[in-house]
């Protein structure tokens, strides 16, 4: 009797062994696949972003200002995709180079982030950085604008 019990409990064991291997492989192809949807999701925003990004930089004008440029980044933690627009003009009123730095959220266009320096001024005339929970924070140089702005660009 105790032999018939040793050998069921083999046979479930190895039972149960079996269909352990199978679900676990099972939910590997699962998560594959979740992995590649993710994926294209994911490319497809970029994309999104991408062409919003262009014409929010185009219908804004800035394209006819040689040396105004853009970047963009779908923000995938905050759900958002951003636009960051670098521009170096010169001043004929007071000779002088402007250089602004701003980031935009490019669906919504709403500025987060602000930076305008004057080529022969010591401080920037404007440094700022909005944070996604509406806080904003001063900052006091190119380097703290691109720290803070790493937050919107960078994830």
């Amino acid at each position: 009797m105790r032999l018939l019990v040793a050998i069921s409990t083999l046979l479930l064991i190895g039972c149960d062994s079996a269909r352990i291997a199978k679900l676990e492989k099972e939910n590997q192809e699962l998560t594959s696949k979740l992995n590649v949807r993710a994926t294209s999701a994911s490319l497809a925003l970029k994309r999104e972003c991408s062409q919003q990004a262009e014409r929010t930089f185009r219908e804004n004008g800035l394209k006819k200002y040689p040396l105004a440029a853009q970047t963009n980044h779908y923000n995938l933690a905050l759900n958002k995709c951003f636009i960051q627009i670098t521009d170096t003009d010169f001043s004929t009123a007071r000779p002088k180079i402007i250089t602004t730095k701003s980031i935009w959220d490019a669906f919504e266009q709403k500025e987060f982030a602000a930076y305008t320096m004057f080529s022969n001024d010591i401080n920037p005339v404007e440094c700022h950085v909005v944070s996604p929970t509406g806080q904003k924070q001063v900052c006091h140089s190119m380097e703290e604008f691109d720290a803070l702005a790493r937050e919107f660009m960078d994830k």
